[in-house]
């Protein structure tokens, strides 16, 4: 047991981590987060009361219980990200019972060789070598910033930081859902150089749950320029921590759940109040999309979907088919 054991487990796990490169379901993730941006880029939003907050700056947000740091190497993300089980890419003190460490509280950067030196004996799986040291005054062994199981003297300090910024982000996406902005399109207003007044005449609401203004048509407003998506990847019902998260998210804002997920793709299930019981569907007030395939499977389909509409093609099954055949793509 001790450091050697338990640096053997991480050695293993961080060196497989890093080189491993963000498969192309990240780069497309990150171009659809760009697509948004321009988008959102488009509107102006104007707060009902003074009073009220400003609306939210980002437009997305990623929360993942990954703790490989993949997220945080494509620089889309880098600041727009949660990890709320931590990352190996990141070290803490050990926080003993009884020790009083100027670190304890504390969590710095994995250096890219800081286990260069450890070395695995192939018999005994145990690593000798000159282990990452907790920089402040214990100088103990340090252990990656992750949260495992029953784990009390996890740190961190880094994903609080995180879930600060993204509930922020989370509370202004739910104002936008509640109604507490006007929306407008930059482009009508440079058009038709409109008056304040006209200008909320002529306003675009977020969705159909939010304000509407006077003499404003809902069945003709276009809401599909705000309206939010969450797609949720691999998230599994055995630590369902962001499953549970997506499933809040959307009954908090009415975005549409695209549920990725070869076992689990299933809508929401209602709560039993037993385990053994068969648990059934509910309704819920958002749309959910299932799609039972792997993360960079699917990724590809919807992107592959996304250009084609883009290009102004109309995809059912025929024209799919059609495409497929002429232009040799994969669904």
């Amino acid at each position: 047991g001790g450091p050697a054991f338990g640096w053997s487990f991480w050695k293993n796990c961080i060196d497989s981590y890093r080189n491993t490169s963000p498969h192309d379901g990240y780069h497309i993730l990150a171009k659809w987060s760009k697509m948004i941006e321009d988008k959102y880029s488009s509107i102006s939003l104007e707060k009902l009361n003074e009073e009220e907050d400003e609306p939210p700056k980002e437009v997305f947000f990623v929360y993942t219980s990954n703790i490989d740091g993949h997220f945080t190497r494509v620089p889309t993300f880098q600041d727009r990200v949660v990890e709320c089980h931590g990352s190996t890419l990141f070290l803490q003190c050990q926080n003993d019972y009884g020790v009083d460490c100027t670190q304890g509280n504390k969590t710095w950067a994995l250096p890219q060789d800081g286990l260069s030196n450890l070395t695995v004996d192939p018999k005994t799986h145990l690593v000798s070598g000159k282990f990452p040291l907790c920089p402040g005054t214990c100088n103990m062994v340090a252990r990656p910033d992750v949260l495992m199981f029953g784990d009390f003297k996890w740190v961190g300090q880094r994903t609080s930081n995180q879930e600060d910024k993204f509930y922020h982000w989370k509370d202004g996406v739910d104002r936008l859902a509640s109604g507490k902005y006007i929306v407008t399109r930059k482009e009508d207003e440079e058009q038709k150089g409109e008056d304040e007044k006209n200008k909320k005449k002529e306003a675009v609401p977020f969705r159909p749950t939010a304000y509407f203004p006077e003499d404003s048509d809902e069945e003709d407003v276009d809401t599909d320029i705000t309206k939010g998506v969450v797609v949720e990847i691999g998230a599994g019902t055995t630590i369902p921590t962001v499953r549970h998260q997506a499933e809040r998210f959307c009954e908090m804002t009415g975005a549409t759940l695209i549920r990725i997920n070869v076992h689990d793709s299933h809508p929401p299930y209602a709560d039993t109040g037993s385990f053994w019981k068969k648990k059934t569907e509910i309704e819920t007030q958002y749309e959910c999309l299932s799609l039972p395939l792997g993360a960079l499977e699917a990724l590809s389909v919807l992107d592959w979907l996304i250009e084609k509409e883009r290009e102004g093609l109309v995809i059912d099954d025929e024209e799919t088919e059609k495409i497929e055949k002429e232009e040799g793509a994969e669904k």
